[in-house]
């Protein structure tokens, strides 16, 4: 028997092989955790029955493919948002399910993508639910995106910092480039001072981006400025997840009250938050 389980906390497959009925000439088995983005192996292991194998992924999605010793594929566990996901994950994939079982096309914009391997948003982009504008203000992160994203023709990606008036700003990083933020007293919550780079940088107004292409769901994750950005929004997307870990407690009332205001449904979960449109409004 081939045991597979998921933590999602902590993004952990434990994937346990006990006394199994085949061939005793399959074994050793060959467990393969396998990010869905770029299909790249990221952990390999051999076992033999009785023995287990556990991969921590942090973020990324995995799924798990177990083959025999000469190369046959065995068995196959693939993540699933409705079986591993979290709440926001699941409302996201419920509304566009419901917009592809009605033959609806769906555009979505993502702000903060980082290389493009972790985010509520990645299941059903690289699975065509969804086409999407993949928007990465880190220049590394970026060449990332790109050839992670490369083979997938319903995303395009743009190198852009995003503002609400499209001035310059002063960029900072930190890390290995988990943190780029505008806003100076964010990053060094995190990071000490000669951990940090600054670069003065262009940027784009968020209401360019949007009169240039009409989204009907959104996406960020900017470190501190989501609840800046949605409250300039020229229009209101349908479904929009932002990152409110980060935000203060009057940043944060301020946005559930533009919410409240423009009739959405909003979701606080902690770390992210999702709000839905009001049908008819």
């Amino acid at each position: 028997m081939i045991n597979i389980t998921y933590n999602r906390k902590e993004n952990q497959i434990i994937v346990l092989i006990n006394e199994f009925i085949h061939n005793e000439h399959s074994f050793p088995l060959s467990v393969k955790f396998v990010d869905i983005v770029t299909k790249n192996v990221s952990y390999e292991e051999q076992v033999n029955k009785n023995t287990w194998v556990t991969w921590v992924g942090g973020e990324v999605i995995s799924n798990v493919l177990i083959y025999t010793n000469d190369g046959n594929l065995l068995y196959e566990w693939k993540w699933h948002p409705m079986d591993h996901g979290n709440v926001i994950e699941k409302l996201l994939w419920v509304y566009l399910k419901d917009k592809q079982n009605k033959n609806i096309s769906s555009n979505g914009l993502v702000i903060g993508t980082h290389d493009g391997r972790f985010g509520h948003w990645v299941y059903p982009v690289v699975n065509g639910m969804s086409d999407a504008v993949l928007i990465e203000g880190g220049n590394d992160q970026y060449n990332n995106l790109t050839k992670n994203f490369e083979r997938y023709t319903n995303t395009s990606q743009m190198n852009v910092i995003v503002t609400t008036d499209g001035n310059p700003v002063d960029w900072y990083e930190g890390g290995e480039g988990y943190t780029n933020t505008i806003k100076k007293e964010h990053i060094h919550k995190w990071f000490n001072y000669n951990e940090i780079t600054v670069s003065s940088k262009s940027s784009m107004s968020i209401m360019d981006i949007m009169e240039n292409e009409r989204f009907d769901w959104i996406h960020m994750d900017v470190e501190g400025i989501d609840s800046d950005l949605i409250m300039s929004f020229n229009y209101y997307p349908n479904l929009i997840i932002c990152e409110t870990m980060n935000l203060n407690e009057n940043q944060l009332k301020n946005l559930e009250d533009w919410f409240d205001n423009n009739n959405y449904k909003f979701l606080n979960c902690g770390e992210n938050s999702i709000a839905i449109k009001s049908p008819n409004t």
